[in-house]
């Protein structure tokens, strides 16, 4: 690895980004610890979820407030905390209104887990997800949750 002091901050993130792009994982992380900017810290944080390291990840991407903090913040168990996270966030696209679902059938909040779920499962890929997914296996059951993944499927066809 080159001499590091002789690059800018700003260039040691694009040079971990070039690593990533070539699966080096390693050596972008190897870097990423070694540069003190949010940027940097934002990028480990999800290397180190690609990892599976997830406290790790959790901790780097917490101060973010954002989408990928609060599915950290989900896979670590912190429901609540991804519930205050999304709740602040401005994004109504499938994947996080199935963040909010995911996070409300946690904390057994059944009309909002209905809610999102309903707005996730317009992409197929979420429906098919929340199919089987673990933390929906107690509402499979109920006729609500049929009709939202069979009403989306009747729709995508």
């Amino acid at each position: 690895m080159p001499r590091l002091a002789q690059f800018s901050p700003e260039a040691l993130n694009t040079l971990a980004a070039s690593y990533v792009y070539t699966a080096d994982y390693e050596r972008a992380i190897e870097l990423l610890q070694k540069v003190d900017l949010p940027e940097a810290r934002y990028n480990l944080g999800l290397l180190k979820a690609q990892q599976r390291k997830l406290h790790e990840a959790y901790e780097l991407l917490k101060p973010f407030g954002d989408l990928n903090s609060a599915i950290t913040a989900l896979s670590v168990n912190r429901n609540e905390e991804a519930k205050q996270i999304l709740g602040a966030l401005d994004d109504s696209s499938p994947v996080a209104e199935y963040a909010r679902s995911l996070t409300h059938a946690r904390l057994k909040e059944n009309a909002a887990f209905y809610q999102h779920l309903g707005k996730a499962c317009t992409e197929t890929s979420l429906r098919k997800r929340a199919a089987s997914e673990p933390d929906f296996y107690p509402y499979r059951d109920e006729a609500a949750f049929r009709s939202i993944l069979n009403e989306k499927k009747e729709d995508a066809q």
